[in-house]
């Protein structure tokens, strides 16, 4: 049971990671538009920022997975 709130947990992070940076891609290139110097978007800030979201997913989600695991169904419905 644990792994489908940890699941959740880390699906939640990559599609907010991977929003922000579509965002921020964005942001960037109207920005650029106003500098004399283009904004450059690489393979690895992407990869890079969908591992840390995907990581930050794990670890703060490991604890209310756990704990969500560990209660009785019934007795939260009561």
């Amino acid at each position: 049971m644990m792994i489908q709130f940890l699941l959740e947990a880390v699906i939640l992070t990559t599609l907010g990671g991977l929003l922000g940076f579509i965002m921020g891609a964005g942001l960037a290139m109207i920005i650029s538009q106003f500098l004399p110097f283009p904004a450059v978007i690489t393979a690895s800030s992407f990869v890079t920022s969908f591992v840390i979201s995907t990581v930050v997913g794990v670890i703060f989600g490991i604890l209310p997975a756990r704990q969500a695991a560990d209660k009785n169904l019934i007795d939260i419905l009561k």
